[in-house]
């Protein structure tokens, strides 16, 4: 199927650092045609630096505006969403927390 255990492997070390406070999000584009950064501690305490693309206002919730519709709870579960690291970082640095991005 399309089970990826490295993708979800990521997922975790993600929702591991945002839990532990242990993330920094760039605030602006610093890296030319690489987006923002997310710079952050894995499971081993090494240093991970990850980049993510701006989209423009409102992307991000509105993907996961349709996915809590779709009726599949699976599709708004944070490990789903720590998949993806340009759609997980942004939801973090609008919101703080995925729980918080599903409320709004």
């Amino acid at each position: 199927g399309g089970f990826c255990r490295a993708c979800e492997a990521d997922a975790i070390e993600r929702l591991d650092a945002i839990a532990r406070g242990q993330v920094v999000l760039s605030l602006d584009e610093d890296l030319p045609h690489r987006g923002q950064a997310a710079i952050f501690r894995d499971k081993n305490g090494a240093l991970k630096i990850e980049t993510w693309k701006t989209y423009a206002g409102g992307e991000a919730e509105c993907v996961l505006a349709t996915l809590a519709a779709s009726g599949m709870p699976s599709y708004v579960s944070p490990l789903f969403i720590a998949q993806d690291p340009n759609y997980l970082w942004p939801l973090i640095a609008d919101h703080g927390s995925i729980r918080a991005a599903v409320e709004f």
